[in-house]
C-alpha cells in the first residue's frame, strides 16, 4: 500500500452501513484497476517487442522532430475559415489557450496543422529545459499549484483552470502550474487535454512546468487508447508527433531548493538504487527514452541505469514497510518504503515528495513520517468510472501545508453502477483466467469431487487473480458460488459462468477496435507461423517458449526479459496447452 495507506496508531473511523458498503466498492475497483494494468503493462512488453523485432514500427517513429514537424506543416493547408475552425496565430497570441479551452469544451474540432503548430512551439520550450527542473519557491503572491493525473478529463482541467485560476499575472499575482505527467489515455479527450496543455506552455514558459509521466509513453498510450483517439481525430503522423512531445518532457522538479526545505515532484516515486541524486537525473538523455520497452530515438545511445531511472520516476509507488522491492502490481517500477524517501530527501535537502500515479478516493492523500512528507495528488474525477473525487494542490509557503482544492467536475456514478462495473470486469478478469483457476482448483480437489471448502476457493482466488481483496463479501453476487450443505462450492459450477465468449467484451473495455487487430494481422500471422516449428497449426510451450528467448537474447536488462511461462499462460485462454491464431490475435485485440 503506497501513500493512500492509514496512519499507524490512527483511531479506526466509525461508519455508517452505507459507507462501508461503498468502502468494498471502491476497494474491489481499485484492485480491478491495478489488474488491469498489470495485465496489460505484461501484454505491452510482449507484443511491442515483436513489433520492435520483427520491424513493424512506423518509419518515421524514430525521426528527429523536425522530421516530422516540417514535412507536416508545408503539407497542412490553412482550414477554410468559413468552417467555424479555431484560428491561430504563430507564435500563439495571449489568451489563445482561453480560446482552445473553450472551444474544445464546446466540442469543437482543431484543424491538424493548428495541433501541430501548437506542439512545435511546445516543444521548443520543452527542450530547452533541464530533466530537473528548478521552480522558484512559491510565495503569497506567486502560489504554485501542483495538478496529478488529468487523463483526458477535459472537463477537469476547465474547472482547475477557471476555478482555482489561470496560470500567468493577474491582478498583482503571478499563479504558477506543475502538470505531474499522465495528461492522456483512459479518458475520452487526450488530444484536446495536451493540445490546451501545451499551448499554455508555450504562453507561459516560466509558469507552466509539465513532467513526465508513465502514460506519455508511446507503447502505455497504444494500449490505453490515445493512440486510436489520436488517428480517429487527427491521423498516425499526429501521434508520432505527440511521441516527439513525450520525449521532450522534463522528468521531475524540485520546488524552492535553495530554502532547504524544498519539494521533490515527479510523477510516480524513487529509485531502485538509493544512491540516485538529482544529478544524475540530469545527465540522462531523456529523448533516447521512447516507452518503458527502451524503443529510444535513432541516434540517441541508452542504458539499462538511464532506463532504470525513468521507468522509476514514471511507474514506482510507495509503501508503508521499510525498504524497496519490485512493483509487481503495476509490472514496472519499484515499491518505495520511508526510508528510502527519507534518504533521497535528505540527501538533496528537501522535506517533501509531491508525486501523483494513482487515483485517490478523496483526490489527495499526506502521510507524514517523522519531518518528512509525501503527498500524492489525483485529479482526474470519477476516473476511468469509477467514484472519487479530483483534487490539486496549491502551495503559498514551504512551512505550511498545501491547500488542497477537491472537486468533481460531473455527477458521481452511484453505487450500484461502479457495482455493476466492477462485476462486469472481475467477470472478465476471471474468464481470462478460467483454465487456471479450473487447474488451482483441481490440484487440491484430491477426491475428484468438483467441490473445494469456501476458504479453498477464496485462496485459489486470491492467488490466481493476483487479488487480495474479500471475497467472501462478494460471492454471492458472483453466479454459481452457492454454498451446498456441506459448505462447499461446486467449482466447475462456478468456472462454466465465466467463459470468454459468454461476456460481452465491448461493454468492458470502450476502446477495443476491431480495425486495430487488422492493422497488425500480418505481422501476428508471420510471428505465429514462425514459432509454430512443427506447423501444426498451434504454437506449444516449448515452442512459444524458443520464440521468447529469441527475443530475449536481444535483451541485456533482465529487468526487461519476458516471463514465458507467465505470457504463454496469459494467451492460451483456453487453457488447452497450446495457442492457436485465434488465440495469438485475441490477446492482442484486447489491449486496443
Amino acid at each position: 500500500m503506497g501513500c493512500g495507506g492509514s496512519v499507524a496508531g490512527a483511531a479506526p473511523e466509525v461508519k455508517s452501513p452505507e459507507e462501508v458498503t461503498d468502502d468494498g466498492t471502491w476497494k474491489l475497483w481499485s484492485a480491478l484497476d491495478v489488474a488491469e494494468e498489470m495485465d496489460k503493462t505484461k501484454l505491452v512488453r510482449f507484443f511491442s517487442r515483436l513489433m520492435k523485432q520483427y520491424n513493424d514500427v512506423e518509419d518515421n517513429q524514430k525521426e528527429d522532430v523536425e522530421q516530422i514537424l516540417m514535412p507536416l506543416e508545408v503539407k497542412l493547408e490553412a482550414p477554410d475559415t468559413k468552417q467555424g475552425t479555431l484560428v491561430l496565430t504563430q507564435p500563439l497570441a495571449p489568451g489563445s489557450a482561453t480560446d482552445l479551452l473553450n472551444f474544445f469544451s464546446n466540442g469543437m474540432s482543431l484543424h491538424m496543422r493548428y495541433a501541430v503548430m501548437i506542439c512545435r512551439e511546445a516543444i521548443t520550450k520543452l527542450r530547452a529545459e533541464p530533466n530537473v527542473l528548478e521552480i522558484a519557491a512559491p510565495t503569497k503572491g506567486s502560489p504554485l499549484v501542483v495538478v496529478g493525473d488529468l487523463h483526458g478529463s477535459l472537463p477537469d482541467l476547465a474547472h482547475i483552470l477557471n476555478k482555482v485560476g489561470w496560470p500567468g499575472t493577474r491582478f498583482g499575482m503571478t499563479r504558477r502550474y506543475v502538470f505531474n505527467g499522465d495528461f492522456v489515455d483512459r479518458g475520452p479527450h487526450g488530444c484536446e487535454v495536451l493540445l490546451t496543455l501545451l499551448a499554455l506552455k508555450a504562453l507561459h514558459p516560466e509558469e507552466v512546468f509539465l513532467i513526465r509521466g508513465n502514460h506519455e509513453d508511446t507503447a502505455t498510450s497504444e494500449a490505453y487508447g490515445f493512440k486510436e483517439e489520436v488517428i480517429n481525430k487527427f491521423s498516425v503522423s499526429m501521434f508520432n508527433v505527440f511521441g516527439s512531445v513525450f520525449k521532450a518532457l522534463p522528468l521531475c522538479g524540485v520546488v524552492g531548493a535553495e530554502q532547504g526545505n524544498g519539494i521533490f515532484v515527479v510523477h510516480a516515486g524513487l529509485f531502485r538504487d538509493q544512491t540516485v541524486a538529482l544529478d544524475d537525473i540530469n545527465q540522462v538523455n531523456r529523448f533516447a527514452y521512447g516507452t518503458l520497452l527502451n524503443d529510444g530515438a535513432e541516434g540517441y545511445i541508452t542504458t539499462q541505469r538511464n532506463d532504470e531511472l525513468v521507468e522509476d520516476m514514471t511507474w514506482s509507488d510507495p509503501m508503508d514497510d521499510f525498504g524497496k522491492v519490485q512493483n509487481d502490481d503495476r509490472g514496472a517500477g519499484i515499491f518505495f518504503g520511508p526510508d528510502v524517501i527519507d534518504e533521497f530527501l535528505t540527501k538533496n535537502n528537501l522535506s517533501t515528495i509531491v508525486r501523483s500515479h494513482e487515483v485517490m478516493r478523496d483526490g489527495s492523500h499526506n502521510v507524514v513520517f517523522g519531518d518528512i512528507s509525501c503527498w500524492t495528488v489525483f485529479s482526474a474525477s470519477n476516473y476511468s468510472g469509477g467514484n472519487n473525487h479530483g483534487a490539486v494542490l496549491e502551495f503559498r509557503d514551504l512551512s505550511k501545508k498545501p491547500k488542497v482544492h477537491k472537486y468533481r467536475s460531473q455527477e458521481p456514478p452511484s453505487i450500484e453502477d461502479v457495482d455493476k462495473l466492477n462485476m462486469d470486469k472481475l467477470g472478465f478478469h476471471i474468464a481470462r483466467r478460467h483454465y487456471r483457476l479450473l487447474t488451482a482448483f483441481e490440484d487440491i480437489d484430491h477426491k475428484k469431487s468438483h467441490q473445494v471448502t469456501l476458504n479453498e476457493w477464496e485462496q485459489v482466488m486470491s492467488n490466481v487473480l493476483e487479488m487480495q481483496i474479500q471475497w467472501g463479501s462478494i460471492r454471492e453476487t458472483l453466479s454459481g458460488t452457492d454454498i451446498d450443505e456441506d459448505n462447499k462450492i461446486n467449482y466447475k459450477k462456478f468456472l462454466k459462468n465465466y467463459i470468454l465468449g459468454k461476456i460481452n467484451e465491448m461493454d468492458i473495455n470502450k476502446a477495443i477496435s476491431i480495425d486495430s487487430l487488422y492493422d497488425r494481422f500480418e505481422m501476428l500471422q508471420a510471428v505465429f507461423r514462425a514459432w509454430d516449428v512443427d506447423h501444426n497449426g498451434s504454437v506449444d510451450q516449448d515452442e512459444f517458449a524458443r520464440g521468447i528467448n529469441v527475443l530475449n537474447e536481444l535483451e541485456p536488462d533482465p529487468q526487461q526479459q519476458l516471463d514465458a511461462d507467465l505470457i504463454f499462460r496469459m494467451i492460451d485462454i483456453d487453457g488447452s496447452g497450446e495457442i492457436d491464431l485465434n488465440e495469438f490475435c485475441e490477446s492482442y485485440r484486447l489491449l486496443q
